[in-house]
């Protein structure tokens, strides 16, 4: 059986997260106010009393990746009423390996960031969750396969954990890039519990615009995969950030 920390901090989430965590589609006029956006999402329980009539649609249309967070705190209730939720998510034989560990503590924080490639928002915020695999409650069921249905669910946690957050009024960053080892020892994780995610949460001082998606018709194959649709893009490849370079906006989930 593999040892579940490797010393690649991205492998073996990238394929996984990349597609649970992927942004709906939605539209952006630009006649519209992006701080009246922030400023519905930042107050407190937005829109948790017509949550009767809130559409999914018009729930992920409000997902943003924030990364620049006010100094307001967020409760140990908001926490729990996330947690609450993420835990609803799927798993393999209802294994439930997901787990999230809260800290508060600054200089855990700014640790924390250090180990995710230098990326100093994950400190910026109030509080941060990582979210856990506990690896053994897969694997007991499915042997050395369910280390992998661990991190699939894991994922389904931490969307529904993103999507909690937007209807909390808060806002989040799902940070998949950091050195396992060096998370899974501040935080003090037992061997068989691997870090998927690091997720700093708080109240946004910032209103980012919805990146651009690409059409149905580019990601939709019917029966198989097809080579008429548009080849990805070209990327330039990036290197780590050194100890102490500001960090790169790219290694966090958009």
């Amino acid at each position: 059986m593999r040892n579940p920390r490797g010393t690649d901090p991205i492998s073996r989430r990238a394929a996984l997260a990349t597609a649970l965590l992927a942004a709906p589609a939605w539209s952006w006029s630009s006649s519209s106010s992006a701080w009246a956006w922030a400023n519905a999402a930042s107050s407190p329980r937005a829109d948790r009393t017509s949550s009767a009539t809130c559409t999914l649609d018009a729930l992920l249309s409000r997902r943003r990746v924030v990364r620049r967070f006010s100094a307001e705190d967020v409760s140990d209730a908001q926490i729990e009423r996330l947690v609450s939720v993420a835990k609803r998510a799927p798993s393999a034989g209802h294994t439930q390996p997901a787990a999230f560990v809260l800290v508060r503590d600054r200089a855990t924080r700014l640790a924390l960031a250090e180990a995710a490639l230098g990326q100093s928002f994950v400190a910026e915020a109030p509080v941060v969750l990582v979210a856990c695999a506990d690896l053994d409650r897969s694997t007991g069921k499915y042997g050395e396969r369910g280390e992998q249905y661990a991190l699939i669910d894991v994922a389904f946690a931490s969307m529904l954990l993103l999507l909690a957050v937007v209807e909390e009024g808060l806002g989040a960053c799902f940070v998949g890039a950091f050195r396992d080892g060096e998370v899974a020892q501040l935080i003090g994780l037992p061997p068989r519990v691997q870090p998927v995610a690091v997720i700093p949460i708080g109240h946004p001082a910032e209103a980012p615009r919805p990146q651009r998606l690409r059409k149905t018709s580019a990601v939709l194959h019917r029966e198989r995969w097809s080579d008429r649709l548009s080849p990805a893009p070209r990327l330039r490849a990036r290197a780590a950030p050194a100890r102490g370079a500001l960090p790169s906006r790219d290694h966090a989930r958009s």
